[in-house]
């Protein structure tokens, strides 16, 4: 019973490999040097094997010479029917395909190995793609362009090869012109990085791949970016990206810059002083220049004990009247 369960699966399978195979050929468009198998059933003086002629033509017995090329098999068969119908009654005419030229396509663009390919009969667009061995890193999958003639699609494989969508995985023709663009934008950093300039990435990279790209931030390096896009410009925190916020990692587009500025180091001073507010930090500034730059202490204020709060909260207190009066 399993046996013949197979043996059924495996038949299903077959038919509809022909079925599939048969709507492509139903599709076909013959090709100059294409070669068909004519019959005319009960008149086997009649049988021919013909090939289609650079003028894109076949010759028959009684009716001459028939238009072959675009056509497809069907659409021939109504011809020739209709044509031996004025010497026989009811012609049953039988055409197969015999020999094809070949599915030829051409793929260029951002494809590993661009070029001529030969298809087998019902290639696809990815078909073509596999053979010139798949898209480039930088290749823009989202606006593919297949040129058929006179007329071009817009296919978007970025859903085909995600299997979210094959509509676009067309059946190709001959002479089907594949093109895959370039997916890139031009940004430029400038500022406290190890590696300023101009660079090309692919499409879709944030502001972290474009510091990372240029080497990474110098030590020197504020931690902000001033990213200028377009008309607009933004002061964006680096702390927050590099901690993992894709919200505040814009995106970068064509001709954007972005700009590290260096880093301005304050110290900040409150309390009994006459002038509260930040000051510069330089190398070597000391407690009793900084209070001089904030005027000093004012009348009410208690010299022996001046706290000093680092950035990481931890508290000292220092004794300036013992400084001043002894040096």
């Amino acid at each position: 019973m399993k046996k013949l369960g197979l043996t059924i699966f495996f038949i299903l399978i077959l038919l509809l490999s022909f079925k599939a195979l048969a709507d492509v050929y139903e599709g076909y468009r013959l090709h100059i040097d294409d070669v068909l198998s004519i019959s005319v059933w009960g008149h086997p003086d009649l049988q021919r094997e013909v090939l289609i002629r650079p003028d894109g033509k076949i010759s028959f017995p009684l009716i001459g010479e028939v238009e072959a090329q675009g056509v497809t098999i069907k659409e021939l068969n109504e011809v020739i029917t209709e044509k031996l119908g004025q010497y026989i009654k009811d012609p049953q005419v039988d055409i197969t395909l015999k020999k094809y030229r070949g599915l030829q396509v051409l793929v260029m663009g951002e494809v590993k190995n661009p070029g001529t390919y030969k298809l087998t009969l019902g290639g696809r667009v990815l078909d073509a793609l596999s053979s010139a061995g798949g898209p480039t890193d930088l290749a823009d999958m989202q606006n593919v362009r297949l040129t058929r003639e006179e007329e071009s699609f817009l296919l978007d494989l970025e859903e085909v090869l995600t299997g979210r969508d094959l509509e676009y995985n067309y059946q190709l023709e001959i002479g089907d012109v594949l093109y895959i663009p370039r997916s890139t934008v031009e940004v430029t950093i400038l500022g406290e990085v190890k590696q300023q300039g101009v660079y090309e990435l692919k499409r879709g990279v944030r502001l972290s791949d474009l510091i990372a790209r240029a080497g990474g931030l110098l030590d020197s390096a504020e931690r902000k970016a001033v990213h200028t896009s377009g008309p607009e410009t933004k002061s964006i925190d680096l702390d927050k990206i590099f901690a993992g916020g894709s919200d505040s990692n814009p995106i970068l587009k064509d001709g954007d810059t972005v700009y590290i500025n260096k880093a301005t180091y304050q110290v900040t001073v409150m309390g009994a002083v006459n002038k509260p507010g930040s000051y510069p930090w330089f190398e070597g500034l000391t407690l009793a220049e900084v209070i001089a730059q904030a005027g000093n202490v004012v009348e009410m204020g208690n010299m022996e004990a001046i706290n000093i709060v680092s950035r990481d909260g931890s508290v000292a207190s220092y004794n300036l009247k013992d400084y001043i009066e002894d040096g």
